[in-house]
């Protein structure tokens, strides 16, 4: 019959209840957009190593990389891709951004820092450096610089990488 209202579809935004998993909008009552559920945003994981090689002081120096992004110094690092490992895409992106190859140690720690809008999580490892090659693939964009921890904690952007590299100094200290 015409005019005659008939129950809503299940499914359809007419027949949602809010919930207590559901998120209300602010001035969109009574739209669809009572109905969306909340889902965490998870940060996008990334790795990346803090290289180290034994300096003529019987101590270490650490390898910073300009970033692509702003120019500011940072330690290399990237998304997880494929079926790589953590450990392995930062070996990966060690050679790709700093031209290092070295051995992967400990994970030394991890922070998160945003980038274009979106939240990343960075977990880091400690790479003992074996060779720094004169060529590698994104010498072109970055530049590599040498530094004791400490000096490389006061010269990067975010906090927990920061915090990152002076553990490394403090535990290489540990290890004699």
């Amino acid at each position: 019959m015409r005019g005659m209202r008939t129950a809503a579809r299940p499914g359809s935004p007419d027949s949602l209840q809010p919930s207590a998993a559901m998120r209300r909008y602010e001035g969109c009552e009574g739209s669809v957009h009572d109905a969306m559920p909340i889902r965490p945003v998870r940060p996008i994981p990334q790795s990346g190593v803090i290289a180290w090689r034994p300096n003529a002081d019987d101590g270490i120096e650490v390898a910073l990389v300009t970033a692509t992004s702003g120019g500011h110094w940072t330690v290399p690092k990237g998304n997880i891709e494929g079926v790589l490992t953590p450990a392995g895409a930062a070996r990966c992106e060690a050679f790709e951004e700093a031209g290092l190859l070295g051995s992967i140690g400990e994970l030394i720690g991890d922070y998160r820092y945003r980038k274009r809008g979106k939240e990343r999580e960075v977990m880091l490892f400690s790479m003992r450096v074996a060779i720094a090659v004169p060529v590698w693939p994104e010498m072109a964009r970055r530049q590599r610089r040498w530094l004791a921890p400490v000096d490389a904690a006061e010269l990067v952007r975010h906090a927990g990488l920061a915090d990152c590299l002076r553990a490394l100094s403090a535990q290489r200290l540990a290890a004699g």
